[in-house]
C-alpha cells in the first residue's frame, strides 16, 4: 500500500471518528432533555465496560490496574466527571453546532495552562494566535455583558477541564502508563463519583428505546477513540488536524436534521477563527519541537 493510500485511509477513518463523536453528542443532547446530566453520565458507564471485557478475558484485571500514580488517576476521574457533566448540561441548553465550535478552544486553553503551571515561554506569534482564538470565542457567544447564555459558560468550563485532563494524561504517559490503564482507571473513578449523584437525581428509564440511546451514546464515544487511533496509525496527526473542522459541519447537519436549528453565521465564522488559531498553535509547537531537535542532533 502506497503512502497516498494510507493517508486517504487515515482521513476516511478520522472523518468517521468525528461523525461518531458528534452523533454521540446529539444523543446526549436528546437524553439530557428527559434525564438529569448525572444520570446520563452514570448510565453510560456499564456499556463502556463492555469494551474492557475482551481485555479482561484475555489478560485479566492486573494489566489494567497496574499503576503507581493512583492520586493522579483520582484527580483525573474528578476532572473527567466535571468535563462530562458540564458538557451534558451545556448540550441540554445550547445548539449542537455552538457546542462543537466552542470545544475547539481546548488547545488554546491547554497552551494557557502550560504557561501558568508548566512555566512554558510565550512567543509573540503564540500571543497573537491566542488573542485571535479568544476573539473567535467572543464571536460565537456574542456577550453583551448583560445577558450571557449560561450554557456557553458551561461548555467553556468543560473545555477548560478537558484541557487540564490532557495535561495530566501527558504526565501519566511520560511515566509509562498504558492507555488501557488510563481508560480503565477513569472508568472506575467515574463510577465512584457519579453513582451517588445519579441516584440522588434518578428517574426511571422509560423503555428499551431510551436504554438503547444510552448504549449508543457510550458506543459512539468509544468508537471515536478507537477510530481516531486507527486514523493516527495510518498517517501523521498534522495531516489529519485540518479535518477536525468537519466536527462543526457534522454538528450543523445533525442539529438541523433532528432539532430544525440551522447553524448561525457567527457560529460558523467564530468556529473557523478558533479552529484556525488552534491549527496555527499546533504548527508553532511543531516548529519549536523540530528546531529544538535539530539543535540536539550532532552536526
Amino acid at each position: 500500500m502506497t503512502n497516498k493510500q494510507k493517508t486517504l485511509q487515515g482521513i476516511a477513518w478520522f472523518l468517521l471518528a468525528t461523525l461518531c463523536m458528534e452523533s454521540a453528542s446529539l444523543i446526549l443532547k436528546m437524553l439530557s432533555q428527559g434525564y438529569h446530566p448525572f444520570q446520563v453520565l452514570f448510565v453510560r458507564i456499564p456499556f463502556i465496560f463492555l469494551f474492557f471485557l475482551p481485555i479482561i478475558a484475555k489478560k485479566g484485571l492486573k494489566p489494567l490496574v497496574q499503576t503507581k500514580s493512583i492520586p493522579i488517576h483520582l484527580i483525573r476521574g474528578v476532572i473527567n466527571a466535571a468535563t462530562m457533566s458540564l458538557t451534558i448540561y451545556g448540550l441540554k441548553y445550547a445548539p449542537l453546532a455552538d457546542v462543537s465550535a466552542l470545544k475547539f478552544s481546548t488547545p488554546i486553553l491547554i497552551t494557557i495552562i502550560a504557561v501558568i503551571f508548566l512555566k512554558e515561554k510565550l512567543q509573540l506569534s503564540t500571543i497573537v494566535t491566542l488573542f485571535t482564538g479568544f476573539c473567535g470565542i467572543l464571536v460565537i457567544i456574542q456577550p453583551d455583558f448583560k445577558e450571557l447564555n449560561f450554557a456557553y459558560i458551561l461548555i467553556l468550563l468543560a473545555a477548560l477541564t478537558s484541557a487540564l485532563n490532557q495535561v495530566f494524561v501527558k504526565k501519566l504517559m511520560n511515566k509509562g502508563e498504558h492507555s488501557n490503564t488510563l481508560t480503565f482507571c477513569t472508568f472506575i473513578t467515574l463510577i465512584i463519583i457519579s453513582s451517588p449523584l445519579a441516584l440522588f437525581n434518578w428517574k426511571p428509564i422509560s423503555g428499551i428505546q431510551d436504554l438503547s440511546l444510552f448504549a449508543l451514546a457510550a458506543f459512539g464515544a468509544m468508537f471515536y477513540t478507537k477510530l481516531q487511533a486507527i486514523a493516527y496509525s495510518k498517517t501523521n496527526m498534522s495531516v489529519l488536524q485540518p479535518f477536525n473542522f468537519t466536527r462543526l459541519i457534522f454538528a450543523a447537519i445533525l442539529g438541523f436534521a433532528f432539532f430544525g436549528r440551522a447553524i448561525k453565521l457567527e457560529t460558523a465564522i467564530g468556529g473557523a477563527i478558533v479552529f484556525g488559531s488552534c491549527l496555527i498553535l499546533g504548527l508553532i509547537k511543531k516548529y519549536k519541537k523540530e528546531k529544538t531537535s535539530s539543535k540536539i542532533l550532532p552536526k
